[in-house]
């Protein structure tokens, strides 16, 4: 397998990077260029995804790492709108959401606590 190919199938694995070549098939065609370094960093943190994707679920992680880049600028999310970006990140991943996640969300929720703790304070507003 060529090292463009590679790229290809290693995006899968990095969301940033799956959003932009979404669509490219072929890197050398679409005029893709990466550099040594770049693409050797790249490659571990792929490697290291790719590996942890077997027992973890991939959209959660993509779904904290955002979260946690949010929480640097102060934002505030209602968990509706975190369950919608996490739904629209397993589909693009073409990851099953867990079954716990879909029939009680408090199991999602518990999740997020456990992963956020320190960034987020997650409360629950009585109507």
């Amino acid at each position: 397998m060529n090292t463009s190919n590679q790229i290809l199938e290693a995006a899968k694995y990095d969301q940033r990077l799956s959003v932009d070549l979404a669509g490219v098939s072929d890197l050398i065609a679409a005029e893709g260029k990466y550099h040594n370094p770049c693409y050797q960093q790249f490659r571990r943190k792929t490697t290291k995804t790719r590996e942890s994707a077997q027992t973890t679920d991939l959209a959660m992680e993509w779904l904290i790492d955002e979260l946690t880049t949010s929480a640097t600028k102060a934002h505030v999310f209602q968990l509706s709108e975190v369950w919608q970006r996490y739904c629209d990140l397993a589909e693009n991943a073409k990851i099953a959401i867990r079954p716990s996640y879909s029939s009680r969300r408090s199991t999602f929720k518990e999740k997020l606590e456990k992963r956020l703790h320190k960034v987020y304070e997650l409360i629950t507003l009585e109507a």
